[in-house]
């Protein structure tokens, strides 16, 4: 998984166990309960997160931006894509 990735999925799994917090606060809940809740909920929209860039994708094999699986050419470097080996 690319590095920039891997730093956005952390960034919203962290943002969504602080706004579990805040929920928790605001809503007399501990602190602690929001805190892991948002950490489970934040792992189950990482890998949707995950899921969802990647059922439909696949790098360029030239430029190794992420095009869709059926592209026939690259939208990015314009190079024809090979089709799949059988």
């Amino acid at each position: 998984m690319e590095t920039i990735t891997v730093i956005i999925i952390t960034l919203v799994w962290l943002g969504v166990a602080v706004a579990a917090i805040a929920v928790g606060v605001a809503t007399g809940a501990k602190a602690a309960l929001g805190f892991v809740g948002g950490l489970v909920l934040g792992v189950l929209g990482g890998l949707l997160l995950h899921l969802a860039l990647h059922v439909k994708l696949k790098e360029c094999p030239f430029c190794y931006e992420l095009i869709r699986k059926r592209a026939v050419v690259c939208r990015y470097c314009g190079r024809d894509i090979p089709p799949p080996a059988v």
